[in-house]
């Protein structure tokens, strides 16, 4: 192994393992790095070669659908179905595990789980502030639970979130055959969370008052009664968002897809003034993050390590035991640096042994990995740091102290959630092979 082999790998491996453990400096580390595998891997190779090898059609379907989504914010159908949803709970604690729980699951297996967090979390502590009695650990089984529904929403679809859309603009997946692999056992592993969590609550629930529950229902619909659906950005978007969703199935490139549907989207509401205010005030970090996470990953890529490391597991002679040791350690891998990193450094060993096993086999079993490894830890999951800020914006009151949902509160829930989304892969893998 060359000098600059050595320094390039090293490189990659101190800059995904610093942004896990210092996520508010994520960015400056993985530019830091970047700048860094990129002057390595450009020594003896041309810059535009080792820049065609990054996956810019991800970045491309990533930035469409973030704006996509910014229409469907500003239609305000979620807010107005968070009025409805209060109706629905009447104030009772183990319905709003429920049902917000599947409110979370809808939004999040279209956008993204950043997103959906974003929208309903502050609907959801303004009606935990009204609750009397409230405790740590009802608190702590809701938004864990949320957060793990978050993660699942986005494995069962193909739009759901990073990983998934990585895998659907590489071409390795289709979105017909997305559908029919990896979303039955999202939602099995989606429906087992939700029950464990109605039955943890049961187990020692809060004692609330039906003047309580009263007053939760009273406040959401006080809180968004002037809300009204905007349908001329509801309208188009659901429109054309349809049309979309059939070119896919059909397998057209959804990049493509996605771009051209975003412009027509563009065009016709306001002739493109909506659009153009969300794309100047669009925050263009994520964009950042990836394309730099893409530049490390590229540079180890071409060390040709992620080859060796596929060759060594394929000494694992019987299928079902590979696929298990690929699922452990990609699940590990993930809890540790997060669903990006690991999905990019761990896709070209998956495609290593993808071809040993039935179609799609592999692939599936890669993104169920990443969706139990991010899961696991709070720091693993894309929205968990923004579960913790927001608990700390709107100061939950547990006798009389703030409440903040933290690192702590998060790993026993998170090592339910993994085991229970790593044994419905364990299920998958069985079923196909």
């Amino acid at each position: 192994m060359s000098t600059v082999t050595l320094i390039i790998i090293v490189n990659a491996i101190v800059a995904i393992a610093l942004q896990a453990v210092y996520p508010n400096r994520r960015h400056v580390i993985l530019f830091v790095s970047a700048a860094i595998a990129l002057i390595l891997s450009t020594i003896n190779n041309s810059l535009s070669s080792f820049l065609g090898m990054l996956p810019w059609d991800t970045v491309l379907i990533l930035f469409a659908l973030t704006i996509y989504g910014e229409f469907i914010f500003g239609s305000n159908v979620f807010d107005f179905l968070i009025r409805k949803i209060a109706v629905l709970c009447k104030g009772k604690l183990h319905l709003i595990i429920l049902v917000f729980n599947i409110i979370v699951f809808l939004v999040s297996s279209v956008l993204n789980n950043y997103q959906a967090l974003l929208l309903i979390l502050p609907a959801l502590m303004g009606l935990l502030k009204l609750i009397e009695n409230l405790n740590r650990r009802y608190l702590i089984i809701l938004l864990s639970s949320v957060l793990i529904i978050s993660n699942l929403a986005g494995a069962a679809t193909p739009i759901g979130d990073f990983p998934a859309l990585y895998l659907l603009s590489q071409g390795v997946i289709t979105f017909s055959s997305y559908f029919s692999n990896a979303t039955p056992f999202a939602l099995l592993a989606a429906s087992i969370i939700i029950s464990i969590s109605i039955i943890f609550n049961k187990m020692k629930p809060i004692n609330v008052s039906e003047q309580t529950e009263q007053l939760t229902v009273a406040y959401t619909k006080a809180l968004y009664r002037n809300v009204k659906i905007n349908w001329s950005l509801l309208l188009p978007a659901s429109t054309i968002f349809v049309g979309m969703f059939a070119f896919w199935l059909h397998g057209f490139n959804p990049t493509k897809v996605a771009l051209f549907g975003l412009s027509l989207l563009a065009i016709v509401v306001k002739i493109g003034a909506f659009a153009e205010i969300k794309i100047v005030l669009l925050d263009a970090s994520i964009f950042i993050y990836f394309i730099c996470l893409f530049i490390v990953i590229a540079s180890i890529q071409q060390t040709g390590i992620l080859v060796t490391i596929a060759d060594y597991l394929k000494i694992i002679k019987d299928s079902k035991l590979l696929l298990l040791a690929f699922s452990i350690t990609t699940v590990l891998i993930t809890g540790l640096v997060s669903a990006g990193p690991a999905t990019v450094a761990f896709f070209p060993i998956a495609m290593q042994i993808a071809p040993s096993y039935p179609e799609n086999t592999v692939i599936t079993c890669f993104c169920l990995s990443i969706c139990a490894g991010s899961s696991l830890l709070l720091t693993a999951a894309t929205a968990g740091p923004l579960l913790t800020r927001i608990t700390e914006k709107y100061a939950l009151s547990i006798n009389g102290k703030d409440y903040m949902f933290t690192f702590k509160d998060y790993l026993i829930p998170g090592f339910i959630g993994a085991t229970v989304i790593f044994a419905c892969n364990v299920l998958y893998i069985y079923y196909k092979l």
